[in-house]
């Protein structure tokens, strides 16, 4: 993603090679140095993503090395992570950096055009090689950098039950000042997920977020809590799949656009086909 951000900029702002690779170099860098920061539990959260992505979408919160191994979907942690693995990925971020750096320019300077050498359908490979990137900025959005709280989607959606006398009681009871939880989230759907955050690790019952609100709202089951909780997981899921498949469209057509041999009828006749 620095990469391709870069791409654009230096072009944009017509850089000499030599100040194109110092500037890409401290970038790269200071990127890396701030995963390391991350693995180390130096910086203990991501200050600069999605600590601010979170005041505005439903960002599910993770600590130090667990946001650099996404934790929360692979299962992977810092224990179980070979250091010599480590060395290597972080080793890789400069490639990945060059990658997406010369990827962007031959979309912006590619030696022909297009596939036909024709200069009328520049702008259609232009446009094409942009919705690479934006379906592709968008899967990696989604899907690696941040890790989505698919209940919290749900419940900014206003995802239903079928338990709505129920589901009544339990708000009414998270709207009262003695209540433990304030809305359907990560802390009353997935509390030992959420445990897991804390250093040294806290292992909680996967049901005792739902246990602990019967225990206080006993009119309500806790068969019906954990319906209320799976509802909102679905649209969660779902919302997710939409992005999916936006996203995955978005690059087949992109796609399309980059491959496909485009000429004018005008010029298809003049060539002499029949």
């Amino acid at each position: 993603m620095l990469g391709l951000i870069f791409s654009f900029l230096t072009k944009q702002f017509n850089f000499t090679s030599r100040n194109i690779f110092i500037i890409s170099a401290i970038t790269i860098t200071l990127a890396t140095s701030y995963s390391i920061l991350l693995y180390l539990k130096i910086v203990t959260t991501d200050f600069l993503i999605l600590d601010s992505f979170s005041k505005i979408i439903p960002i599910e919160q993770q600590v130090g090395p667990r946001i650099m191994f996404h934790s929360n979907e692979t299962g992977v942690t810092k224990d179980f992570f070979p250091i010599p693995l480590v060395i290597i990925f972080y080793a890789l971020y400069f490639l990945w950096f060059y990658l997406g750096f010369k990827s962007a320019r031959n979309v912006i300077e590619p030696d022909e055009p297009t596939p036909t050498g024709n200069p009328n359908t520049f702008l259609y490979i232009k446009i094409g090689g942009l919705l690479v990137f934006v379906s592709a900025g968008m899967m990696l959005f989604f899907f690696i950098m941040v890790p989505i709280d698919k209940v919290a989607i749900g419940d900014a959606f206003g995802a239903k039950s079928n338990q709505l006398d129920a589901e009544a009681a339990t708000m009414g009871y998270m709207a009262s000042p003695s209540a433990q939880f304030h809305s359907f989230s990560d802390n009353l759907c997935n509390p030992d997920k959420v445990g897991l955050e804390h250093d040294p690790p806290n292992i909680v019952s996967s049901n005792s977020g739902i246990e602990l609100i019967h225990s206080q709202l006993p009119t309500v089951s806790t068969s019906d809590l954990q319906k209320m909780c799976q509802a909102r997981q679905i649209i969660g899921e779902n919302i997710l799949f939409i992005f999916v498949n936006i996203s995955t469209w978005m690059f087949l057509i992109a796609t399309f656009m980059l491959t496909t041999p485009l000429k004018k009828k005008a010029e298809y006749w003049n060539d002499g086909n029949n």
